[in-house]
Protein backbone atom coordinates (compact mmCIF):
# COMPACT_ATOMS: atom_id res chain seq x y z
CA UNK A 1 0.00 0.00 0.00
CA UNK A 2 1.70 3.23 -1.17
CA UNK A 3 0.28 6.08 0.84
CA UNK A 4 0.66 9.15 3.02
CA UNK A 5 -1.11 8.86 6.34
CA UNK A 6 -1.14 9.83 10.01
CA UNK A 7 -1.03 7.30 12.87
CA UNK A 8 -2.50 8.52 16.14
CA UNK A 9 -2.19 7.55 19.79
CA UNK A 10 -4.28 9.71 22.13
CA UNK A 11 -4.64 9.42 25.91
CA UNK A 12 -5.69 11.91 28.58
CA UNK A 13 -2.16 13.25 29.10
CA UNK A 14 -0.37 12.40 25.86
CA UNK A 15 -1.05 12.61 22.15
CA UNK A 16 1.46 11.17 19.72
CA UNK A 17 1.12 11.60 15.98
CA UNK A 18 3.32 9.78 13.45
CA UNK A 19 3.58 10.88 9.83
CA UNK A 20 4.07 8.07 7.31
CA UNK A 21 5.05 8.20 3.68
CA UNK A 22 4.53 4.70 2.31
CA UNK A 23 5.97 2.37 4.96
CA UNK A 24 8.42 4.92 6.38
CA UNK A 25 7.69 6.96 9.49
CA UNK A 26 9.16 10.37 8.67
CA UNK A 27 8.18 12.29 11.80
CA UNK A 28 6.78 11.77 15.29
CA UNK A 29 5.14 14.63 17.21
CA UNK A 30 4.31 14.49 20.93
CA UNK A 31 1.98 16.63 23.00
CA UNK A 32 2.09 16.20 26.79
CA UNK A 33 -0.56 18.07 28.76
CA UNK A 34 -3.77 17.56 30.68
CA UNK A 35 -6.71 16.70 28.42
CA UNK A 36 -4.23 16.19 25.59
CA UNK A 37 -6.70 14.19 23.50
CA UNK A 38 -8.85 17.33 23.14
CA UNK A 39 -5.95 18.99 21.28
CA UNK A 40 -5.76 16.29 18.62
CA UNK A 41 -7.25 18.41 15.81
CA UNK A 42 -4.92 21.33 16.51
CA UNK A 43 -1.90 19.03 16.56
CA UNK A 44 -2.96 17.43 13.26
CA UNK A 45 -3.44 20.83 11.60
CA UNK A 46 -0.02 22.03 12.77
CA UNK A 47 1.62 18.83 11.52
CA UNK A 48 -0.09 19.14 8.12
CA UNK A 49 1.16 22.70 7.71
CA UNK A 50 4.68 21.75 8.77
CA UNK A 51 4.83 19.02 6.12
CA UNK A 52 3.09 21.11 3.40
CA UNK A 53 0.12 18.76 3.39
CA UNK A 54 -3.65 19.06 3.60
CA UNK A 55 -6.17 16.54 4.87
CA UNK A 56 -7.00 15.72 1.25
CA UNK A 57 -3.39 14.56 0.76
CA UNK A 58 -3.84 11.85 3.37
CA UNK A 59 -4.91 8.39 2.21
CA UNK A 60 -6.15 7.43 5.66
CA UNK A 61 -5.82 7.93 9.40
CA UNK A 62 -4.71 5.07 11.65
CA UNK A 63 -5.69 5.17 15.32
CA UNK A 64 -5.52 3.07 18.48
CA UNK A 65 -9.07 1.78 18.91
CA UNK A 66 -8.50 0.41 22.40
CA UNK A 67 -8.86 -1.16 24.82
CA UNK A 68 -8.11 1.75 27.10
CA UNK A 69 -9.49 4.38 29.45
CA UNK A 70 -13.13 4.88 28.49
CA UNK A 71 -13.30 8.68 28.31
CA UNK A 72 -9.97 9.29 26.56
CA UNK A 73 -10.67 6.52 24.06
CA UNK A 74 -14.15 7.86 23.34
CA UNK A 75 -12.85 11.42 22.82
CA UNK A 76 -10.07 10.30 20.48
CA UNK A 77 -12.29 8.08 18.35
CA UNK A 78 -15.09 10.65 18.22
CA UNK A 79 -12.57 13.20 16.94
CA UNK A 80 -11.13 10.87 14.32
CA UNK A 81 -14.56 9.67 13.22
CA UNK A 82 -15.65 13.30 12.87
CA UNK A 83 -12.66 14.11 10.65
CA UNK A 84 -13.37 11.04 8.52
CA UNK A 85 -17.04 11.99 8.12
CA UNK A 86 -16.54 15.67 7.27
CA UNK A 87 -13.49 15.23 5.02
CA UNK A 88 -14.25 11.76 3.59
CA UNK A 89 -10.99 10.26 4.79
CA UNK A 90 -10.67 6.52 5.40
CA UNK A 91 -9.73 5.12 8.80
CA UNK A 92 -7.88 2.07 10.09
CA UNK A 93 -8.41 1.01 13.69
CA UNK A 94 -5.56 -0.87 15.34
CA UNK A 95 -5.84 -2.90 18.53
CA UNK A 96 -3.73 -1.12 21.15
CA UNK A 97 -2.65 -4.37 22.80
CA UNK A 98 -1.36 -5.73 19.49
CA UNK A 99 0.65 -2.54 18.91
CA UNK A 100 2.00 -2.54 22.48
CA UNK A 101 3.22 -6.12 22.09
CA UNK A 102 4.81 -5.14 18.76
CA UNK A 103 6.68 -2.26 20.42
CA UNK A 104 8.00 -4.48 23.21
CA UNK A 105 9.14 -7.17 20.78
CA UNK A 106 11.11 -4.66 18.73
CA UNK A 107 12.89 -3.42 21.85
CA UNK A 108 13.52 -6.63 23.77
CA UNK A 109 13.65 -10.14 22.34
CA UNK A 110 12.44 -12.66 24.93
CA UNK A 111 10.45 -15.88 24.87
CA UNK A 112 7.27 -14.36 26.36
CA UNK A 113 5.81 -10.87 25.96
CA UNK A 114 3.04 -9.60 28.23
CA UNK A 115 1.23 -6.31 27.63
CA UNK A 116 -0.82 -4.98 30.54
CA UNK A 117 -3.19 -1.99 30.42
CA UNK A 118 -5.10 -0.68 33.41
CA UNK A 119 -8.79 -1.61 33.26
CA UNK A 120 -9.49 -0.30 36.78
CA UNK A 121 -10.94 -2.18 39.74
CA UNK A 122 -7.93 -4.56 39.78
CA UNK A 123 -8.77 -5.63 36.23
CA UNK A 124 -6.24 -5.51 33.41
CA UNK A 125 -6.48 -5.69 29.66
CA UNK A 126 -3.78 -8.12 28.64
CA UNK A 127 -2.09 -9.71 25.67
CA UNK A 128 0.32 -12.62 25.96
CA UNK A 129 2.57 -13.71 23.13
CA UNK A 130 4.64 -16.88 23.33
CA UNK A 131 6.03 -17.57 19.83
CA UNK A 132 7.68 -20.86 20.79
CA UNK A 133 4.27 -22.53 21.07
CA UNK A 134 2.30 -20.26 18.71
CA UNK A 135 0.38 -18.63 21.55
CA UNK A 136 -1.30 -15.25 21.29
CA UNK A 137 -4.01 -14.58 23.87
CA UNK A 138 -5.72 -11.38 24.91
CA UNK A 139 -8.68 -10.31 26.99
CA UNK A 140 -9.56 -8.83 30.39
CA UNK A 141 -8.99 -10.48 33.77
CA UNK A 142 -8.42 -9.76 37.42
CA UNK A 143 -4.71 -9.14 37.82
CA UNK A 144 -4.27 -11.78 40.53
CA UNK A 145 -6.01 -14.44 38.41
CA UNK A 146 -3.89 -13.63 35.36
CA UNK A 147 -0.64 -13.66 37.32
CA UNK A 148 -1.50 -16.99 38.97
CA UNK A 149 -2.03 -18.52 35.54
CA UNK A 150 1.24 -17.07 34.27
CA UNK A 151 3.17 -18.37 37.29
CA UNK A 152 1.91 -21.86 36.50
CA UNK A 153 2.74 -21.80 32.80
CA UNK A 154 5.82 -19.57 32.39
CA UNK A 155 8.21 -21.06 34.92
CA UNK A 156 11.90 -20.23 34.49
CA UNK A 157 11.23 -18.23 31.32
CA UNK A 158 12.28 -14.64 30.54
CA UNK A 159 9.16 -12.52 30.24
CA UNK A 160 8.95 -8.93 28.98
CA UNK A 161 6.18 -6.93 30.64
CA UNK A 162 5.00 -3.61 29.25
CA UNK A 163 2.06 -1.24 29.57
CA UNK A 164 0.68 1.23 32.09
CA UNK A 165 -0.62 -1.45 34.47
CA UNK A 166 2.91 -2.68 35.28
CA UNK A 167 3.71 0.17 37.69
CA UNK A 168 0.24 -0.07 39.22
CA UNK A 169 0.64 -3.79 40.03
CA UNK A 170 4.45 -4.01 40.21
CA UNK A 171 4.62 -5.42 43.73
CA UNK A 172 2.05 -8.13 43.05
CA UNK A 173 3.71 -9.03 39.74
CA UNK A 174 7.08 -9.65 41.36
CA UNK A 175 5.55 -11.40 44.39
CA UNK A 176 3.62 -13.81 42.14
CA UNK A 177 5.94 -14.46 39.20
CA UNK A 178 8.78 -15.66 41.41
CA UNK A 179 10.01 -18.28 38.95
CA UNK A 180 10.12 -16.01 35.90
CA UNK A 181 12.89 -13.64 34.87
CA UNK A 182 11.00 -10.36 34.45
CA UNK A 183 12.25 -7.71 32.04
CA UNK A 184 10.34 -4.44 32.21
CA UNK A 185 9.86 -2.52 28.95
CA UNK A 186 8.95 0.94 30.18
CA UNK A 187 6.12 2.09 27.94
CA UNK A 188 2.62 3.10 29.00
CA UNK A 189 0.70 2.61 25.74
CA UNK A 190 1.42 1.66 22.14
CA UNK A 191 3.44 4.08 20.05
CA UNK A 192 1.93 5.88 17.07
CA UNK A 193 4.69 4.34 14.96
CA UNK A 194 3.60 0.80 15.87
CA UNK A 195 -0.01 1.73 15.14
CA UNK A 196 1.00 2.94 11.68
CA UNK A 197 3.03 -0.17 10.88
CA UNK A 198 0.21 -2.51 11.91
CA UNK A 199 -2.33 -0.40 10.02
CA UNK A 200 -0.39 -0.98 6.80
CA UNK A 201 -0.51 -4.72 7.43
CA UNK A 202 -4.28 -4.71 8.06
CA UNK A 203 -5.39 -2.65 5.06
CA UNK A 204 -9.02 -2.75 6.27
CA UNK A 205 -10.30 0.76 5.56
CA UNK A 206 -13.50 2.11 7.05
CA UNK A 207 -15.16 5.47 7.75
CA UNK A 208 -16.11 4.78 11.36
CA UNK A 209 -14.25 3.05 14.18
CA UNK A 210 -15.98 1.59 17.21
CA UNK A 211 -14.00 1.40 20.46
CA UNK A 212 -12.67 -1.98 21.48
CA UNK A 213 -14.14 -2.54 24.96
CA UNK A 214 -12.84 -5.83 26.31
CA UNK A 215 -13.84 -5.33 29.91
CA UNK A 216 -17.58 -5.78 29.43
CA UNK A 217 -17.02 -9.03 27.53
CA UNK A 218 -14.57 -10.88 29.79
CA UNK A 219 -13.41 -13.22 27.12
CA UNK A 220 -10.04 -14.33 25.78
CA UNK A 221 -9.11 -14.56 22.12
CA UNK A 222 -6.84 -17.48 21.37
CA UNK A 223 -4.98 -18.72 18.34
CA UNK A 224 -7.34 -21.17 16.58
CA UNK A 225 -4.70 -23.92 16.55
CA UNK A 226 -4.30 -23.96 20.31
CA UNK A 227 -6.12 -26.50 22.39
CA UNK A 228 -5.13 -24.85 25.68
CA UNK A 229 -4.31 -21.28 26.68
CA UNK A 230 -0.79 -22.07 27.87
CA UNK A 231 1.78 -24.78 27.62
Amino acid sequence: MNSIFFAIQATYSHVQLAVFKNSTCIEIIDNFQAKASSHLVTLAETTLQKNSLTLQDLDFLAVDKGPGAFTSLRVALATVNGIAFTRTISLVGVDGLDALVFDAEQAKKQSVTLALLNAYGNDVYYAIKKPTVGLYEKGCKKIDVLLAELQEHTKNEPIVITGNAYSLHKALIHETLTSAHIVHHEQATASAKAIGILALEQKDLTFRIEPNYLKSQYFAIRHPQLSAPHS
